[in-house]
């Protein structure tokens, strides 16, 4: 497996046919000190503008930043097994028991690739809550 690069803002730059000081100043910087230090990976630019450059190269941050995505995974991979063992441990209190099944389920779902991976209690309760968005919301006029 090769080593990804902590970004490519300087492949996407140039891919694009701009400058550091063009990119700079689309980004909202006065100049193209802050590009600079981002190519070189001097620094990691804020999430406002992390999302500025997937704004500006039409490509997911986490593809223009894959290196730190792939890190970030791998770390939060290691915490999910780790909470996961933790959760594994059986209690005597049973509300807690039944939240640490939920939160099992959940993360069974999130690495069975399930997006947004519902409980069966948060969809039950739901279904049995009856509520209807608001009239106003459905874009129903109520007379």
């Amino acid at each position: 497996m090769t080593q990804r690069l902590p970004n490519y803002v300087r492949t996407y730059r140039k891919k694009a046919g701009l400058s550091q000081r063009e990119l700079g100043l689309m980004l909202g910087y006065r100049d193209e000190g802050q590009i600079s230090r981002h190519e070189h990976f001097d620094s990691v630019p804020p999430l406002d503008v992390a999302l500025r450059y997937e704004a500006v190269f039409k490509t997911p941050v986490s593809e223009i930043f894959s290196g730190l995505y792939e890190s970030a995974e791998t770390l939060v991979g290691k915490r999910v097994a780790g909470l996961e063992t933790q959760l594994k441990i059986p209690r005597t209190d049973r509300v807690r028991e039944r939240g640490n099944r939920r939160k099992l389920q959940w993360l069974l779902s999130r690495r069975n690739g399930v997006e947004n991976p519902r409980t069966d209690e948060h969809a039950s309760s739901a279904a049995s809550d009856g509520v209807r968005p608001p009239a106003a919301k459905t874009g129903i006029r109520r007379l």
